[in-house]
């Protein structure tokens, strides 16, 4: 698990402990996803602006949000492209997995961001890596609701 998370975890059982209500929790853990991930609070909300911002003065291009998701996997996963080139450019592993053992291209896939799927092919992400479960980005690209050229664009990478 990465530091980050880690410590974020702690922080939200230290918070349970104090009984707070579901609005105060709520509340708290915002501030404190503002305070500490605040490149991953603005690629959330797909600030391009406030990632460049962010990363001009030096934040870390791997930071993952309070859960422990990779900022990369954050904008693949909304289709962010503008954001995952920065990202990208910044140095971040195509690749980077995380707890779960997703990387962005398994988790573009799954939420059908074409254009995503095909930065990250470009930029050298690996088709074949599988998740924690053994599913590819393939693999959640083969729904019935999902982009039927997604899958062939898979099998050609």
């Amino acid at each position: 698990m990465h530091p980050a998370a880690r410590r974020a975890r702690e922080h939200m059982a230290a918070l349970r402990a104090q009984g707070l209500s579901n609005v105060a929790f709520t509340e708290e853990l915002e501030r404190y996803q503002r305070e500490h991930h605040a490149l991953a609070v603005a690629v959330e909300g797909g600030d391009v602006g406030a990632v460049r911002r962010a990363l001009a003065a030096g934040a870390d291009p791997h930071s993952v949000d309070v859960l422990g998701s990779p900022v990369l996997h954050i904008a693949a996963a909304m289709g962010q492209v503008e954001i995952m080139r920065h990202l990208l450019e910044s140095g971040v592993d195509v690749d980077v997995r995380d707890d779960f053992l997703n990387t962005a291209l398994i988790l573009a896939a799954n939420a059908g961001e074409r254009a995503a799927v095909e930065l990250l092919l470009a930029q050298g992400a690996d088709p074949t890596l599988r998740n924690d479960l053994g599913e590819s980005a393939e693999d959640r690209a083969d729904r019935p609701a999902a982009d039927p050229g997604l899958v062939p664009m898979l099998r050609e990478a």
